[in-house]
């Protein structure tokens, strides 16, 4: 109960907000389902951020540097200091923004953590790290509020939910004298890429310990792309550990702030995959539908109708997961517009240069890449679309007048 008072003021937009996000529940009970809140709503009244806790003796600053946030100044300036919110987007739209960036890339080493949970959470002292969640103080949500912490709530809301209901291996008990915890539950292609593996660019800085001496902590059976990214750093096998629930000791856990997808990370990502693969640059560019069909969610149910007129245009339809890491990169660092509904596979867009990207948006407009792209020096358009079920209908017609126009540019 005292719990639920000190979050008053928001608990009636957490629990709508956790309703429609957890829509797969049904065999859970109401007991359970309070008790995770409730645990959530503990965890989240003792969020600290690392900065807070510098004067502790167990808690080192080892690196820090301020960075550059975006390649125009004038954005840069509006990042830092402005909610962000193209012209073209009504006020009644829901949007996910991204501001108050400061471009502080640190990292902080702290003295036997402890990680909770199938996907863990750092208690330091019975102190919740945020840092290791999200980047920003508050996370939008949409257009009319705001959720504090609302990472640290949700992932500790699941893992309570659904404790003891995943099957469990054998334990091996790590010692780890260095170690990096890699992985949260936004750990898919569009957000592992620009949050965690950006992480790694802080550590190889790092002059006080060696990169070797390193492990990093990931979920099990990570998938290829994320094998080939590791080897990209010339990160070898035997330092990466598969994550399982009380079975670490770290003496040092090192942890970055949070990336926030500014202009030297996102290009640091860029040089070093088309380095990695001797890609180089291929003329005549080319155009790319980028398709959801695959997916479960926010795909275009005109989909036939879209890509009919755009492969009139000469553009190539491709699905990015049945493409290896190399294959996107290929393609991406050689596109010059980019077409899509918005998801996972414009994060790619990150390899382009002097593209211009459309991305389609039903109900809620997310503006990741819309800053991406604008740090990078990217043009950026947003095609609102009728939503239909967590899908969307493409405006045949308004597609055509807004890719005419950014071709005659």
């Amino acid at each position: 109960l005292i719990y639920f008072l000190k979050f008053k003021n928001n608990l009636r937009k957490l629990i709508k907000f956790l309703i429609t996000k957890i829509t797969y529940v049904e065999h859970i009970n109401h007991q359970k389902y309070l008790s995770a809140s409730l645990t959530a709503f503990q965890v989240a009244s003792k969020a600290k951020w690392l900065n807070e806790l510098v004067n502790d003796k167990d808690v080192s600053l080892v690196y820090e540097k301020k960075e550059i946030i975006s390649k125009e100044v004038g954005f840069d300036r509006v990042m830092r200091y402005q909610t962000i919110k193209p012209k073209n987007i009504p006020d009644w739209k829901r949007i996910i923004s991204r501001a108050n960036m400061n471009g502080n890339n640190s990292l902080y080493i702290i003295k036997k953590p402890i990680l909770e949970g199938e996907f863990p959470i750092v208690n330091f002292k019975d102190q919740y790290i945020v840092d290791s969640l999200h980047w920003a103080e508050i996370h939008k949500i949409d257009a009319q509020g705001s959720y504090k912490h609302y990472r640290l709530f949700l992932q500790s809301f699941l893992n309570k939910l659904y404790e003891n209901q995943i099957k469990k291996d054998k334990k091996t008990k790590f010692n780890l004298d260095y170690a990096m915890l890699l992985f949260n539950r936004w750990d898919h292609y569009g957000h592992w890429i620009p949050e965690h593996f950006t992480k790694i660019r802080r550590v190889l800085n790092l002059k006080s310990i060696p990169f070797s001496k390193i492990k990093f902590i990931v979920k099990k059976n990570i998938p290829k792309w994320q094998i080939e990214l590791f080897k990209s750093l010339s990160i070898n096998s035997s330092q990466i550990i598969e994550w399982e629930e009380n079975t670490f000791d770290i003496e040092n856990l090192i942890i970055s702030s949070y990336p926030e997808g500014n202009y030297t990370d996102l290009n640091w990502i860029k040089s070093t995959l088309i380095n990695y693969y001797k890609i180089k640059n291929k003329k005549p560019k080319i155009k790319v539908y980028i398709s959801r069909e695959k997916f479960g969610k926010r795909k275009v149910i005109n989909e036939k109708e879209v890509t009919s007129y755009l492969k009139s245009m000469g553009f190539k339809i491709i699905y990015p997961e049945l493409l290896t890491l190399k294959q996107q990169v290929e393609i991406f660092s050689s596109s010059e517009i980019l077409v899509g509904p918005h998801g996972s596979g414009f994060v790619n867009s990150i390899f382009s240069s002097d593209a211009k990207i459309i991305e389609f948006f039903g109900d809620r407009v997310a503006l990741d890449f819309y800053c991406y792209n604008k740090s990078l020096g990217n043009e950026w358009y947003c095609l609102l679309c009728e939503d239909v079920d967590n899908n969307m209908k493409v405006d045949l017609a308004k597609l055509k007048n807004l890719l005419n126009s950014i071709i005659k540019q």
